[in-house]
């Protein structure tokens, strides 16, 4: 996974470096160069570009998917004797929690805002997975999850779940 952040990182920065290039250069009448040098590097510029972009989305999709599997598999494989905390405190209702967490899928998005952040942390036989839960401003019931282990799932939803369950927190 730290892999595929690299590769996020590159791409990000392949399209920051084609991004003023292709705009510098697209306009011949800029730098004086004739219409056959800059239409060279225009081309080169707008497929560096596409190039980044395609790789850094494919990148990210790529991560989320993956994340997304794995902590499904974590949580279908963690016991009933687990510890789970929200906010650093132990949940109440830790069974709850749970059920509630199992059910992370793709939703449709629907042109909302991230709101306040949830941390989750489950320890099961000496192995810990974190999550952050932040509550949709479109519908209080929903919460996007994201898995802070890396780059690519701190900042990109790996899913969401739909729960009551959250709103004391």
């Amino acid at each position: 996974m730290k892999f595929l952040d690299g590769i996020f990182i590159a791409a990000f920065v392949g399209a920051l470096v084609a991004a003023p290039l292709l705009l510098f250069y697209g306009i011949p009448f800029l730098r004086g160069l004739s219409r056959g040098a800059s239409r060279k590097i225009e081309i080169a510029s707008l497929f560096g570009m596409a190039i980044s972009v395609l790789v850094g989305f494919g990148a990210a999709s790529t991560s989320q998917d993956i994340s997304r599997t794995y902590v499904k598999s974590k949580l279908a494989s963690v016991s009933d004797d687990s510890q789970i905390s929200i906010n650093g405190a132990p949940a109440q209702n830790p069974k709850e929690v749970l059920s509630a967490l199992k059910t992370l899928d793709r939703l449709p998005a629907h042109h909302s805002n991230p709101m306040k952040k949830i941390k989750i942390e489950i320890s099961s036989q000496g192995d810990s997975l974190v999550l952050s839960l932040v509550r949709d401003s479109g519908d209080p019931r929903e919460y996007w999850v994201f898995y802070p282990r890396y780059l690519v799932t701190a900042n990109n939803e790996i899913g969401r779940i739909k729960t009551p369950l959250f709103d004391a927190y």
